[in-house]
């Protein structure tokens, strides 16, 4: 039980320092407190980051990797392979599908 405890700790620990978890948090607060209602200027921010979050998610698990790259050979290294693979298959084709979701029923966007 105090094992557990211990590694209880450490996984909440380690899921509410993460930034990303914390910024949800935060906005979900924010959202309570003030009743959903941003002022134009932060709404405008929020959106120009919003819309640049996919570029720096692919760019912070690319910085997350540097160095530890040394350490992937052979079978190790394909799992990381594997996964940045299909995450750039999925992210192109999410988008396409998005887009032609949201754009009028013309053919020239399809």
């Amino acid at each position: 039980p105090k094992h557990r405890r211990g590694l209880l700790y450490q996984i909440v620990k380690g899921v509410f320092a993460n930034q990303l978890v914390m910024c949800v948090l935060t906005g979900l607060l924010y959202n309570v407190l003030s009743g959903g209602h941003i002022p134009q200027v932060m709404f405008l921010t929020l959106q120009t980051c919003g819309n640049a979050f996919s570029a720096l998610a692919a760019f912070h698990i690319g910085l997350t990797m540097v160095g530890k790259t040394g350490k992937l050979k052979g079978r190790r290294f394909t799992w990381p392979l594997v996964l940045a693979s299909l995450k750039v298959l999925a992210s192109g084709i999410i988008t396409q599908k998005m887009a032609a979701f949201l754009m009028p029923k013309d053919k020239k966007f399809q």
